[in-house]
């Protein structure tokens, strides 16, 4: 239903502050991802394949050498429905982080980061996620400050990085909705030229993109290195 009233206001003769269709792009998180890829621009590590299964999830975590992936419907936000899973092979061990839920059979968002273990409720939670449209991504250990990871969210606004904050949190999933913490970005004391090339990339992002003059970027900086990758873009 979104889809088709974009499709329609796209046809309407009006001017946008941001493109109808350039909205669905953005909100598509593999097709964004993708396009983003293509004009060279740094992105978290993407499974280009769909999978349907936690045990194919595995193996591509074994094939890739990832410590641990992200898995995400590929239309959505505000972390609803994200899964940040750890898999030990050796002794078969699981920890899945997330703040989606089952009840009565109905997937909600909770609204706050749960730990589990409990392989049934871990199982049960990836069969309905992934009988969806999904995006999978590396786990990637992130930057830290006073002891907890960090990302950071970009405000993109016709051509000008507007806004940067830190996104602190004690887990995997940073989003200031589920109770993390907001850090100044001087505070975390970033050189002068991590700065400079977060701000080019976040540009970069929004170029690559026509249409879309107004954004919200996710921003990982890869821990001890710092280098910036774009997560995903919010219009």
């Amino acid at each position: 239903a979104y889809r088709s009233d974009l499709k329609r206001l796209s046809t309407c003769g009006q001017a946008f502050y941001n493109e109808p269709e350039a909205i669905w792009s953005a909100l598509d998180k593999r097709r964004s991802k993708e396009i983003l890829q293509s004009e060279g621009l740094p992105v978290t590590e993407m499974w280009p394949e769909a999978i349907s299964s936690v045990e194919a999830l595995r193996e591509v975590m074994a094939e890739r050498h990832w410590p641990g992936a992200f898995v995400k419907p590929r239309f959505g936000s505000a972390a609803a429905g994200v899964l940040a899973y750890r898999y030990a092979p050796k002794n078969g061990r699981e920890v899945l982080y997330t703040c989606a839920a089952l009840k009565d059979g109905q997937l909600i968002n909770t609204k706050t980061l749960r730990r589990l273990e409990d392989k049934a409720a871990i199982g049960a939670l990836f069969k309905r996620i992934l009988s969806g449209e999904t995006v999978v991504e590396r786990w990637y250990p992130k930057a830290q400050h006073q002891g907890r990871a960090y990302d950071l969210r970009a405000v993109v606004q016709f051509g000008r990085l507007d806004y940067l904050v830190a996104r602190a949190s004690n887990g995997p999933i940073t989003n200031l909705q589920l109770n993390n913490g907001a850090v100044a970005v001087r505070d975390l004391k970033l050189p002068p030229e991590v700065l400079a090339e977060i701000e080019r990339v976040c540009l970069g992002a929004l170029a690559a993109l026509p249409g879309l003059h107004y954004a919200g970027l996710d921003v990982l900086l890869e821990e001890g290195t710092l280098k910036p990758n774009i997560v995903e873009v919010n219009g």
